[in-house]
């Protein structure tokens, strides 16, 4: 079992009812032309990076994968179908996080393009949340660059 417990104060995305099921993952916000599956600290950075998306005319549907094991495959691969295009945010390595999990569920079911925002395989820094997810682009900026990026190629 792996639990992820985050230092900072986080900011909440879900309502009182929000439904709760390990390995099915919620919709926070529909959208047509892309898709953003986030967790954790990087679900308010996902929203505010659809937001951004939104403003330019990119619709995004935004996806909470609160669990990666069990791995919602059903929602991955709706959306995908859906979208055509799946950008991932997480605060974590994309080796063995939401990254390889939505890779894994993609791989020969769709032709999605496909990218992720997280740690690439380096050798970690300690520092303030703040600083440590500007050192390795966990931001708003680097969510739009990639999506704005794959819809260039649509």
């Amino acid at each position: 079992m792996y639990i992820r417990v985050a230092r900072p104060v986080c900011e909440c995305v879900t309502e009182e009812n929000t439904p709760f099921t390990v390995g099915k993952a919620n919709m926070l916000r529909d959208g047509s032309d892309l898709s953003i599956f986030a967790m954790g600290l990087m679900m308010p950075i996902a929203l505010r990076a659809a937001d951004k998306l939104n403003a330019k005319g990119i619709k995004a549907a935004v996806v909470n994968f609160h669990t990666i094991k069990p791995f919602d495959v059903e929602t991955a691969l709706l959306m995908a179908e859906k979208t055509g295009i799946i950008v991932t945010a997480e605060e974590h390595s994309v080796i063995g996080g939401l990254a390889s999990a939505t890779a894994e569920a993609l791989f020969g079911k769709t032709t999605a393009k496909f990218d992720s925002v997280g740690i690439n395989d380096t050798f970690g820094r300690s520092g303030s949340p703040n600083a440590l997810f500007e050192e390795y682009g966990l931001n708003e900026a680097c969510i739009v660059e990639k999506c704005i990026r794959l819809c260039g190629n649509k």
